[in-house]
């Protein structure tokens, strides 16, 4: 396998997944509770600090990104980042670009923080589920009190400072129901740039990562989305939002936003990805793309995995203070994960929405076929919302654009295929009934056949010996 320098990014963990709140649904910390069970978590140390911007730096060309998450990443304080802009000053190519994103929850900016934000033009991702009432159900500090007020004070601050900025919001049973006023909510408060990501996790987690959820009462498949092990509050925690209610809030979300905005004014991530594909682009969101992206997640102590939701100690690829990043992505997990994305089932491989997904995001194929092969939960909820959206979302592509939108169904080979049979089936049935009751006795209509050629009524013989007898 190879990947060019430009493929690699870096997400980071300064801190690991510690962090000044307890929210209920953060996987990262439960399964980081296992996997470095009983071990105390530090800061990157100087050393590490530099080898991750010395590595990034060498294989980040023309544009190096470090994305900075946690946990709280702001814990590492503001001298921690400061000696990181140092480092990748010195370690800069000609000609080389830089990027630095933050994911925080906010409670932690102060005037200080957002200063240097803006000063040094770092994007900031700030977590907000939608109004109080629904972001205090989940995102709590250790006291049991809602963090809404401490979150909404880092967000004005932000605008204070004009800093740049997008919402990542959390779809859970608290707000999949709610989706036009989350989103009225959010845009009347200033934002004009939106992510919806929703809640799918297991009840048990592990430090290893399991795979499909095991069948129970009845065979989870595509076809049976509902199956009793795939209920949210069975061997899914009860957070987790299923197929039905996600497709509802995505169906929801973009009738508002249509109605209301549309494109230009307000950037809803998952719809301006989609939008891209029927306008003829490249998937620009990781979970619908034909690969993951290649983004190196690197614990707080040099650990490496492929990505966030699979830091598991079965996909630990290595420790960045001993092995390069050439090292790392040509390890023999690193090649499988690559392939993960495109082991699709039977039904994906025959959808009409697969150039739109590539079959969701792997940590999500919970599910499986009738052959065992891994699904992604979600799909009768994306295959619900594609279907809705198919109509205005090729009215946006002719009118922004002034181009025809591609027929996603058209962009499947294995559709193409299937259509290609189907046409010479018929074609040769038609062929065969009028040859047998004489409406093309002998020569013109079928002079251009040879007779040793294969019969076009696809019975495999010849024509010879079937049709043109």
């Amino acid at each position: 396998m190879v990947i060019s320098k430009a493929n690699v990014g870096f997400l980071l963990k300064p801190v690991g997944a510690v962090c000044n709140l307890r929210c209920d649904y953060c996987y990262y910390r439960r399964v980081m509770e296992k996997v470095y069970s009983g071990r105390t978590i530090e800061r990157f140390s100087p050393e590490l600090l530099e080898r991750i911007v010395s590595e990034g730096m060498k294989h980040g060309y023309p544009t190096a990104q470090f994305s900075w998450q946690g946990g709280e990443p702001l814990l590492a304080g503001k001298d921690f980042y400061r000696e990181a802009l140092l480092l990748q000053k010195q370690f800069a190519m000609p000609g080389q670009n830089v990027t630095n994103a933050f994911q925080t929850n906010g409670t932690l900016l102060d005037d200080q923080w957002c200063a240097f934000l803006r000063e040094n033009n770092w994007l900031v991702g700030i977590s907000l589920d939608g109004p109080p009432e629904i972001t205090d159900q989940h995102r709590i500090f250790p006291d049991g009190c809602g963090a809404s007020e401490a979150i909404l004070s880092g967000l004005s601050l932000l605008q204070k400072h004009r800093v740049d900025y997008n919402i990542l919001s959390v779809v859970s049973p608290a707000n999949a129901d709610r989706a036009p006023e989350v989103y009225r909510y959010l845009r009347d408060l200033g934002v004009a740039w939106m992510q919806f990501i929703p809640s799918v996790e297991r009840t048990a987690d592990s430090d290893s990562d399991p795979g499909p959820l095991p069948p129970q009462s009845r065979k989870p498949s595509l076809d049976n989305p509902g199956a009793e092990n795939l209920i949210p509050g069975k061997l899914l925690a009860a957070h987790s939002v299923s197929a039905d209610a996600y497709g509802e809030f995505l169906c929801d979300l973009w009738d508002t936003w249509i109605e209301e905005d549309g494109p230009g004014r307000v950037f809803v991530r998952d719809f301006e990805a989609m939008l891209s594909v029927y306008a003829g682009h490249p998937l620009p969101l990781c979970v619908w793309s034909p690969t993951c992206a290649w983004q190196l997640l690197v614990e707080h102590n040099g650990d490496v995995y492929p990505c966030d939701h699979h830091a598991y100690h079965n996909w630990r690829l290595g420790n960045l203070l001993r092995d390069d990043v050439q090292t790392l992505i040509e390890h023999p997990l690193a090649q499988q994960f690559e392939g993960r994305k495109r082991l699709y089932s039977a039904k994906c491989r025959g959808c009409e929405w697969l150039v739109l997904c590539h079959g969701g995001c792997p940590k999500h194929r919970m599910a499986q076929d009738e052959n065992g092969t891994p699904v992604d939960l979600l799909c009768e909820g994306y295959r619900r919302f594609f279907a809705h959206s198919r109509k205005k979302a090729g009215e946006i592509v002719r009118r922004l654009l002034g181009i025809q939108p591609i027929e996603p169904a058209a962009m499947n080979p294995n559709i193409l295929e299937r259509q290609s049979v189907r046409r010479q089936s018929a074609q040769g049935k038609t062929l065969q009934q009028d040859a047998r009751s004489g409406k093309i006795a002998n020569k013109r209509d079928v002079s251009r056949i040879s007779r040793n050629s294969p019969c076009p009524c696809g019975s495999g013989r010849k024509f010879k010996q079937c049709c043109g007898r």
